[in-house]
């Protein structure tokens, strides 16, 4: 058996190392050519969705369901708990502040210059159920605007221009998710819903391995995703970088989003690996009398073949490097600012709010509305797994402690409605 699995080992890692040592050039010859046998659209913000779609996220849909009901059985829960990032590494209040000086070309939708927004942060390990922070897992950040139409409102921003993807939470919330690699990990949902079985059996490298390399499920350039995004070394979670991974509707076009350290950002403290808890320990720490602060910026679709909405395992070039390269379609704008001032964060009631969060993409304007295969299906998986927590009830308005923490650093003018 040891000499089977020595083979196997052998193997794929063999094809990883092919796949990541491609001639220069070759990954955007490589895309160009799957989206024109795909039949996918070239035209920029078009979506291609496939006829057996729906057959597909319904399995997904079940599967969430299924590993909430795992996930509360192993941990205890009174209730069905989340089925990835369960576990809460801390939940922070900030502001959100778009570049007063942003070009007129970008106002749209939350992008309005100046306009200021007050946000819940929550920070999170990707893997289900609750594990110490040491594991090797996706580290993922999950931000709500609140008060959007009220901002909206100040900016007189025209009403056919604020249309909500759901209407329960019309006029209050903007959602933006984030993992802290700029790729995500597998291109189609076929092969995501095997995935999600084997995470669920606690062995996600399943879905990259098998002993024929030329089994469709083998794919050693999405193996390679997998393995840079749950293997990042993380001191301190306020210290590193989140990208959104997929797109979003950007007026004509498409975005995707990330979000960086402040160039100013001082050193952050870091506690010992050995605490299970220790990147709660080290935003605690930082939080006592540190202000954070991080860049929010978009990256533009120039190019349908180069930038692709229905796979996101394909970077849309945004890095220093790449633009100082004049990468084809490299781009990035800061269009604001995150500030996330000294609290408190460890506390029942912080605790309490967090788990009563429901973080979704799909959870604000039609101006910002998902794109791509993974998108749409999490709009179904997140409705989902919401509906079947009893205690997720989402913000509609900011609680007493964020009132408090608004009048404190004075950094949001307007009354709640």
């Amino acid at each position: 058996m040891a000499k089977v699995m020595g083979t196997r080992l052998q193997i794929w890692t063999f094809f990883v190392l092919a796949s990541a040592c491609k001639t220069p050039g070759a990954e955007n010859a490589s895309v160009e050519s799957a989206q024109h046998t795909s039949g996918a659209a070239t035209a920029l913000g078009v979506e291609d969705v496939p006829a057996d779609e729906a057959g597909y996220i319904q399995q997904l849909q079940d599967l969430t369901i299924d590993i909430m009901k795992m996930n509360q059985k192993q941990i205890g829960a009174p209730n069905p708990v989340r089925d990835v990032h369960t576990k809460t590494n801390g939940c922070v209040n900030g502001i959100f502040e778009v570049d007063p000086n942003l070009d007129p070309s970008l106002h749209t939708g939350v992008f309005q210059p100046g306009a200021r927004y007050p946000v819940i942060i929550r920070m999170s390990p990707g893997a289900p159920g609750i594990k110490p922070d040491s594991g090797v897992t996706s580290r993922g950040l999950a931000m709500k605007l609140l008060q959007v139409d009220a901002v909206l409102d100040q900016y007189q921003v025209p009403t056919e221009e604020r249309s909500w993807l759901l209407p329960q939470f019309a006029g209050l919330q903007q959602d933006f998710t984030f993992l802290n690699a700029e790729q995500f990990i597998i291109k189609d949902l076929s092969r995501y819903i095997i995935f999600t079985k084997d995470l669920a059996n606690g062995n996600p490298l399943a879905a990259f391995i098998n002993p024929n390399p030329f089994h469709p499920i083998f794919q050693p350039r999405e193996l390679k995703l997998f393995i840079d995004e749950v293997t990042q070394k993380v001191s301190n979670l306020l210290g590193i970088s989140y990208f959104g991974q997929l797109p979003y509707k950007f007026k004509d076009t498409a975005f995707k989003y990330r979000m960086d350290p402040c160039p100013s950002q001082q050193p952050l403290p870091t506690m010992s690996s050995k605490d299970p808890d220790y990147l709660r320990q080290a935003m605690t720490e930082t939080l006592k009398d540190t202000t954070v602060c991080y860049a929010f910026s978009i990256i533009l679709q120039k190019d349908a073949n180069i930038q692709p909405i229905e796979d996101s395992t394909i970077a849309w070039p945004s890095s220093d490097k790449d633009i100082a390269a004049n990468k084809p379609t490299a781009n990035r704008t800061e269009v604001g600012r995150i500030t996330i001032p000294p609290q408190m964060i460890s506390s029942d009631a912080v605790e309490q709010r967090c788990e009563r969060l429901s973080f979704n993409p799909w959870n604000g304007l039609a101006a910002h509305k998902p794109l791509g295969n993974m998108s749409r299906a999490r709009k179904a998986v997140y409705l989902a797994g919401a509906a079947n927590r009893p205690s997720d009830r989402g913000v509609q308005t900011p609680d007493e402690e964020q009132l408090a923490f608004l009048k404190k650093y004075s950094a949001y003018g307007l009354a709640p409605k």
